[in-house]
């Protein structure tokens, strides 16, 4: 190590760095004799997002200690029941902060239940669980029968979206299960009439087929959001823009993408694309354990 060279200490939690107070602020400046400006470059732009998760996210005191603890308390339980009244076994519940599987929709639909109570206050945002599309899918058989001139008349029940409502939402989220395989995450902007998809795995599929396989809902979510009234009477209505979005973090174990897409859409409803980009896969063992904690502490409160 050279001298004079900051030393750095590496805290508990992976994304929280301590350095060493340096006693000649002065000096340290002086050294720089350069005039050009400092200009981060462009490959790093995207780990400079890394605090923004933190500051969403903030970490759990004790963390690794608290989830032990669960494990520990769940030996002796049969099984967990999660928001919804869903049923987990103790192993399903950890797998949470191990991603040793797939996750099943019920514990997804749990952490999105989590997520969802962060951005409660947020007008703009509105987050629902994977009955949203499921609700959506259950008309699309009934819809392409229809002829094009009447359905703008199709009456959509049971579409879990909230009515009557202040404001329109500019953003609607939901997580979306591909063939019970991969999860990724969906992002509706009511305002630009897209459907934009947070993809961890883009090696799974084409842009060709993704846009397949969100097309249904593409072409029925203007219509449901006309009868539900989160358009003018008067819109024109056309098929929505289905758009995987670029610069998204990818993960290298399928059985990461249930925890990587919970923390995209929590990421994305506070920060944007740029917060998507923030959510590096060097964050996941905390970040997933958190979820976890989290989890527990509100079905157990």
């Amino acid at each position: 190590m050279q001298e004079g060279s900051t030393v750095v200490k590496e805290s508990d939690h992976p994304t929280n760095y301590v350095s060493a107070p340096m006693e000649h602020d002065e000096e340290a400046g002086a050294q720089r004799k350069s005039k050009r400006a400092k200009i981060a470059p462009v490959g790093l732009q995207d780990y400079k997002c890394d605090p923004k998760v933190t500051s969403v996210q903030a970490i759990i005191p004790d963390l690794d200690q608290r989830f032990q603890l669960i494990e520990e308390k769940l030996q002796n339980e049969a099984e967990v029941l999660v928001l919804g009244g869903y049923a987990v076994t103790p192993a399903e519940f950890c797998d949470i902060a191990h991603r040793q599987s797939i996750l099943p929709s019920g514990i997804v639909d749990a952490l999105i239940g989590i997520v969802n109570r962060g951005s409660a206050a947020n007008p703009k945002v509105a987050i629902y669980d994977t009955s949203l599309p499921v609700a959506i899918m259950e008309h699309h058989n009934r819809f392409v029968k229809t002829a094009v001139k009447d359905r703008v008349k199709l009456k959509f029940s049971n579409i879990p979206l909230v009515t009557p409502i202040p404001k329109v939402p500019e953003r609607i989220y939901f997580p979306f299960n591909m063939d019970k395989q991969h999860w990724v995450g969906v992002c509706i902007d009511t305002k630009a009439s897209t459907l934009n998809v947070f993809d961890c795995k883009t090696s799974l599929r084409s842009d060709s087929l993704l846009k397949k396989e969100f097309t249904p809902i593409a072409n029925l979510i203007p219509y449901v959001l006309k009868h539900v009234g989160y358009t003018e009477a008067n819109a024109v209505i056309k098929p929505f823009t289905v758009s995987r979005c670029k610069g998204i973090p990818q993960i290298t174990a399928h059985t990461d993408a249930a925890v990587m897409t919970v923390l995209f859409i929590e990421a994305h409803a506070f920060d944007g694309l740029v917060g998507c980009k923030a959510v590096s896969t060097r964050l996941l063992p905390v970040a997933s354990k958190q979820l976890a904690v989290k989890l527990w502490d509100y079905i157990s409160a």
